[in-house]
């Protein structure tokens, strides 16, 4: 009489890519191969917001005990989801050339991302001159990356006095000691 033993297999231990995921508000899952052969725990793969996080398997297929290097334990691997960055691509900030007329001229950044807002520095300017002004955005940095500054330049060019119309009428006197002038 023969007795045998038919001992259940091990199975290697997933090979899991380090796949970096950014930020966009949706669910990131991070995808576990041949997972008939084990199961992620506490859906620990499916993440939204920036941060890194333990994707937690065990075993879970009854023809195998244990894993190819004789363990059980429940197996823990690395999921990053790094900060997203602004689609700021849309953005217009230009520079712009006007001539002074007394009034204070300004640079605006117009088709701003949702959420982002936006403050400048050497805007508002008057005089005659030449300008750089600074955009500095601000958004959501928690879950986004810092937005880069962008600059433009304010041209103020003089204006040109209008002289046409301007008429001197002559004046002829005879030198009396007073003094006289012409006027326009």
């Amino acid at each position: 009489e023969f007795t045998f033993t038919i001992k259940k297999g091990s199975v290697a231990k997933p090979a899991l890519d380090t796949t970096e995921f950014y930020f966009d508000n949706t669910v990131k899952t991070y995808t576990v191969e041949n997972s008939e052969f084990y199961t992620v725990l506490d859906n620990s793969n499916q993440q939204t917001n920036p941060g890194s996080y333990k994707v937690r398997i065990a075993l879970n297929n009854p023809e195998f005990s244990e894993w190819e290097d004789g363990t059980t334990d429940v197996l823990e691997y690395d999921f990053v989801i790094n900060k997203g960055n602004y689609d700021m691509s849309a953005v217009v900030f230009e520079n712009k050339t006007v001539t002074y007329n007394g009034s204070a001229f300004s640079l605006e950044a117009t088709n701003l991302p949702d959420g982002v807002t936006v403050t400048y520095e050497n805007n508002g300017k008057t005089a005659a001159g030449e300008y750089i002004v600074i955009a500095k955005f601000t958004g959501d940095t928690t879950n986004y990356n810092e937005i880069p500054d962008q600059t433009a330049v304010l041209t103020i060019e003089k204006a040109t006095y209008n002289m046409s119309g301007v008429v001197f009428n002559g004046l002829t006197v005879i030198y009396d000691g007073n003094t006289y002038s012409l006027e326009a």
